[in-house]
């Protein structure tokens, strides 16, 4: 049965990944119902208070309710009519500032419904303020119903013209003022927030072909070559060839009905400072200007810090640091009964005396016992040091290596906000200290950027730390990658802890990095080295027999998509049920498609400062508990002392999954003792398979042949086939002997 209403929202319950479910009162009606909304339907979820116009399939509920499962939903606008009392009283935008349903009616009792609403458009704050309300509150009044008046016409502009609900959502984001106006003025604007998909470039230029723009304007052709560039950047590339790039913009045009050829489209893009030309080793490529502008920024950035001379110290006006750090050896050796190798010492002296520096290694080639010697050396000479990581764990487990105070190691994203709110807490960027940024391979240019900015040109120390044969970042473009190569400062570790040279894991991992394929032996029940586990067609019963066989046993997959019979999405639950099914009198918690029980290992995949949570963290759900019709998970971080409290609202915050496997980018970071990987896959690579074997310390097995093993070897690293146009080129005459 269809339904078709429109219904006033009454509560939300957000999911885990996008979407809701909320329950309204449809018009006419009396009682509440439940409605089920995806990530993909509609400009936003609806918020309480909030009219929207609701279609969708009836379906069963329980016994008292039936659910409409919602294929559109389009924002109703502002109330216009008595029932802005309601509205301003219960809707999230006007609370926690001291305004309430009381404050809303004495609002419309002193000025009056229409009245109140024309002042409301029209901004006029000091009015309303006249209304036995403060300034202070009028302000902050008018600015959120602006929010969502803006937002109501964009809602019913797009719904006009079908356009996708995640490009909406990125319209919000970004612009917040005359947004329809703006809109309606280039429609190909929108190329920029697009999903690269066709279809969406159709849908585009239909809104085009309604405000009378033509497919030989200016706008269109422009919007062409930006969108052709985006396919390739949505791939991860931030430059494209031109012969490439000619062909794809010429397609795009033919698609809108265009007859202007490419090379003329090309020439209107430059001339509008859309695109640039970038030259490199004989290859002309085209590239988006904001993507130029960010690689362009990031070199300028490292090129001028790197010319910033740094500021003479005791140890370093006398010469004493290469002394300093061969005692700072001798006192480790005499404590720990082994010191620091020339090449680790040369590392040491490079870090203090440039400001931009590379350290590179693979594992075991001791980064750590460098990374703890630099942050004692310059606690010595007065120099803060801050470290870094993209994910929580890996934030962690320097922490911990070293012996870093809490205050001074974060993840990037954590940095970034406390110096952005100039916390106490947070790097002070006039105190020319020292970043760290450990797991560099995992970082992407756009983030780096963004934390160099905060400097504006302060000067400070940066030191990149990583292995250059791990995977790729997610976002855009390549960092760590293409800087290995340049002749920045940088030491290489290459000689192995004799312990770990002669193991199985270390040998692979080398065959692996040096794209040699080999055999591997087929897993027996041994408890160290690297084994295959062929002919696995059942991979959950696999898994659960190997979880219970070892402690500290992590599963990797390449894929997250449910579509995938071996992704993590379909194996988490399948093992869930099996390992840790619901005992008797237990509650479990549910939102979006994520169900949690007592005793399951789960992984945060979002940063939530106001929770202390971050990307990467992982830990145990303790306890699930139903106070007052709520449900409350608990949940025991790794690292973390106490027991976090989660509601299904901060589970969706923080992006909280099941965690009985995980993908490899989100291993990245982490050790286990025993780790399996799942082979199960055509686009495993060099780099993935690589990072994949180096999270274990003992045991690795893969599930599969060798055969999808060797392929994996032989494919080209994937960070080998991104095309970027960062490459900085800096002046060698820092560089201290001993560095490469």
């Amino acid at each position: 049965m269809t339904f078709s209403a429109v219904v006033e929202v009454t509560s939300v319950y957000p999911g885990l990944f996008g979407g809701c479910v909320f329950w309204g009162i449809s018009q006419g009606k009396k009682r509440s119902s439940p409605f089920k909304i995806s990530y993909k339907v509609g400009i936003r979820n609806p918020s309480v208070g909030e009219l929207w116009e609701v279609r969708g399939q009836v379906q069963p509920y329980d016994q008292y309710n039936q659910q409409v499962v919602v294929h559109s939903a389009n924002f109703q606008g502002l109330p216009k009519d008595n029932y802005i009392i309601k509205f301003l009283g219960v809707h999230p935008k006007f609370r926690g500032f001291g305004f309430g349903k009381q404050a809303a009616i004495k609002l419309v009792e002193d000025i009056g419904v229409d009245e109140l609403v024309k002042l409301l458009n029209n901004g006029d704050w000091k009015a309303i303020s006249d209304a036995r309300i403060t300034e202070i509150k009028a302000q902050r009044i008018c600015e959120e119903w602006h929010d969502l008046k803006e937002e109501a016409e964009l809602a019913t502009f797009l719904s006009k013209y079908k356009l996708d609900a995640q490009l909406a959502r990125q319209i919000i984001k970004l612009c917040k003022f005359d947004t329809v106006k703006r809109l309606k003025r280039n429609p190909y604007a929108l190329v920029a927030l697009s999903n690269s998909k066709p279809k969406t470039l159709m849908v585009i230029a239909a809104v085009a072909k309604a405000q009378e723009i033509k497919s030989d304007d200016d706008r269109a052709l422009i919007g062409c070559v930006e969108f052709a560039l985006y396919q390739e950047l949505h791939v991860g590339h931030t430059v494209t060839e031109l012969s490439m790039a000619t062909e794809s913009i010429q397609t795009c045009l033919t698609m809108i009905g265009s007859k202007t050829t490419a090379e003329i489209a090309i020439k209107v893009a430059l001339a509008a400072k859309a695109i640039c030309i970038l030259e490199e080793d004989g290859t002309t490529y085209l590239q988006p200007i904001s993507l130029a502008y960010i690689e362009q920024s990031v070199e300028n950035a490292l090129i001028k810090l790197h010319k910033t001379p740094i500021a003479e110290d005791w140890l370093l006006t006398h010469c004493q640091l290469p002394a300093r750090i061969d005692q700072y050896s001798i006192e480790h050796e005499r404590r720990h009964g082994w010191g620091l190798v020339t090449k680790q010492c040369d590392a040491v002296e490079m870090a203090l005396t440039n400001r931009v520096s590379l350290l590179s290694g693979y594992g075991g080639t001791g980064k750590t016992a460098v990374l703890k010697a630099i942050y004692d050396i310059a606690a010595e000479m007065g120099i803060t040091v801050h470290v870094a990581a993209l994910a929580g764990k890996a934030a962690n487990r320097a922490k911990q290596s070293i012996g870093a105070e809490d205050k001074n190691v974060s993840t990037v994203h954590t940095m970034i906000q406390l110096i952005k709110k100039k916390s106490r807490l947070g790097v002070s960027t006039d105190s020319d200290p020292l970043l760290i940024i450990d797991e560099c391979s995992m970082v992407d240019i756009s983030l780096i950027c963004s934390l160099i900015k905060l400097f504006k040109g302060q000067p400070f120390r940066l030191l990149l730390v990583g292995d250059g044969a791990q995977l790729p970042p997610i976002g855009f473009g390549l960092f760590w990658h293409k800087l290995i190569m340049s002749n920045a400062p940088h030491t290489r570790l290459t000689e192995v802890h004799r312990m770990l040279a002669g193991s199985s894991l270390h040998q692979c991992a080398m065959n692996i990095r040096n794209g040699q394929p080999h055999d591997l032996p087929v897993y027996q029940g041994e408890s160290q080295g690297v084994y295959l586990l062929p002919d696995v067609t059942d991979y959950a019963t696999a898994i659960i027999k190997l979880r219970n066989t070892f402690n500290n046993f992590m599963v990797l997959a390449s894929y997250a998509s449910k579509q995938f019979k071996s992704s993590t999405s379909t194996l988490n639950p399948q093992v869930q049920l099996r390992v840790n099914p619901l005992g008797e009198g237990d509650f479990l918690m549910r939102y979006g498609t994520t169900v949690l029980h007592r005793g399951d290992p789960v992984l945060a995949t979002k940063n939530a400062h106001g929770l202390g949570i971050f990307n990467g963290m992982t830990g145990i759900v303790e306890s699930i508990e139903a106070n007052d019709g709520k449900v409350i998970c608990n949940v025991k971080f790794d690292d973390y002392p106490n027991v976090t409290e989660l509601s299904p609202e901060d589970c969706w915050e923080i992006g909280l999954q099941l965690a009985y496997l995980i993908t490899i980018h989100k291993s990245q970071g982490s050790e286990y003792d025993n780790c399996a990987i799942l082979m199960d896959s055509p686009y495993l690579e060099r780099s993935g398979i690589y990072t994949a074997l180096t999270r274990t310390k003992k045991l690795c097995i893969l599930i599969g042949t060798n055969e999808q093993y060797n392929n994996a070897i032989r494919r080209e690293p994937s960070y080998a086939r991104i095309r970027s146009g960062f490459a900085p080129v800096f002046e060698s005459s820092s560089i201290p002997a001993g560095s490469e």
